[in-house]
């Protein structure tokens, strides 16, 4: 993996040298101080199989709103912006923000993607070599507020939209041919309750706690939607310490779609964070099951270097009842992690992954997968 090796030099060298500039030892310091409050802007090289290299800039501030806040979580912002190798361009902000000693917990994102993207088809039935490319302009949010019941469970409001443009689709292939939700394009924007359990000890690298969301988003033409559908998520995750700081991370993630869903807003098989090597939307259909482990192993030479294993598997379906083992789909890696600041446990994480037949992806991306 020549490419691995690069991006691993790339990473490894930025860092040293951003410290060798102050003539602090690399391994020592940590790159944003241990404070309640910082902030770093950095070149930021990613690559996963979606996007192949990206090169762009990141921005990683987290603080503290009110003094009395110290000793609870930080709010974050992570606003990037990055092009890359597959003629790609993207923006994206992720936000967490704690509010009165937690009390309120604001969270989502805002995004946009000028893409062109791979199209497998929908469903399990398709020729195992068969895609096909559209483009498409896709900005989208997503913003969940809630109120903390007690000291681990929060309900309120989510609210998610979808703008998307198909600028370009190939000819005589499945988007020209078919009649698919969404083709052209599409507005979307859907409302619905949410419940959170959270326990976490840390929103970036968690060492023990759970976490459970529960959601369900209602688009109709009255918030301004092309089409008529109700989502259902489910994501659960725990962390169980095995020993001082081995980690075992198990996460559970259902996405079930009823009624009209445009094909950009199925469940997609695949990407960074869960089912790790392969393409995302490699599978696609209404409903997207996976589950995964992960064994995290301690970090070592002044805290900074770790390592992780991982396994799993998903399958996605037209009908929620329809559960078919043959179309489940396995996913398995390892990967090293490097802790840039270890008093909040922000790190890059290098994971290569492996799933059936040729699928594979090499993702260096920040933080952990979940």
């Amino acid at each position: 993996m020549k490419l691995s090796a690069s991006l691993l030099v790339a990473l490894f060298a930025f860092f040293y040298s951003a410290n060798a500039q102050t003539k602090t030892s690399f391994f020592s310091k940590d790159t944003l101080p241990s404070k309640t409050h910082g902030i770093v802007a950095y070149p930021m090289i990613t690559f996963q199989p979606e996007t192949h290299l990206a090169f762009g800039i990141s921005i990683v501030q987290y603080f503290r709103i009110q003094k009395r806040d110290s000793l609870f979580r930080p709010s974050v912002l992570h606003p990037f912006a990055a092009v890359t190798m597959n003629k790609q361009a993207y923006i994206e902000c992720p936000f967490q923000l704690f509010l009165d000693q937690e009390k309120y917990y604001f969270y989502g994102i805002v995004a946009f993607f000028k893409y062109p993207y791979k199209f497998y088809g929908i469903g399990n039935n398709m020729p195992k070599d068969y895609f096909e490319i559209f483009d498409a302009n896709i900005g989208t949010y997503t913003l969940s507020a809630v109120k903390k019941i007690n000291s681990k469970i929060y309900v309120g409001l989510r609210s998610q939209g979808n703008y998307s443009t198909v600028t370009s689709i190939e000819q005589n292939k499945l988007l020209d041919t078919s009649d698919i939700a969404g083709k052209t394009g599409c507005y979307s924007t859907g409302v619905g309750p949410m419940f959170l359990y959270d326990t976490r000890d840390n929103i970036f690298s968690t060492h023990k706690g759970s976490f459970i969301e529960v959601s369900s988003l209602f688009n109709a033409k009255g918030f301004l939607s092309d089409f008529s559908f109700a989502s259902y998520m489910l994501d659960a995750r725990t962390f169980i310490p095995l020993h001082k700081t081995h980690i075992l991370a198990l996460q559970a993630y259902a996405l079930v779609n009823a009624g009209s869903v445009p094909f950009i807003q199925m469940g997609l098989l695949g990407g960074p964070k869960r089912m790790r090597g392969y393409y995302e939307g490699r599978y696609r259909d209404n409903n997207y099951y996976a589950f995964q482990a992960e064994y995290r192993s301690p970090f070592i030479i002044h805290d900074r270097i770790g390592f992780a294993a991982f396994g799993g598997f998903g399958m996605v379906n037209a009908e929620a009842a329809d559960i078919n083992l043959k179309y489940l789909h396995p996913t398995y890696g390892g990967g090293v992690r490097f802790r840039f600041n270890r008093k909040e446990r922000l790190t890059i994480r290098l994971d290569m992954a492996f799933g059936d037949g040729n699928n594979r992806g090499f993702y260096a991306t920040l933080n952990e997968a979940f």
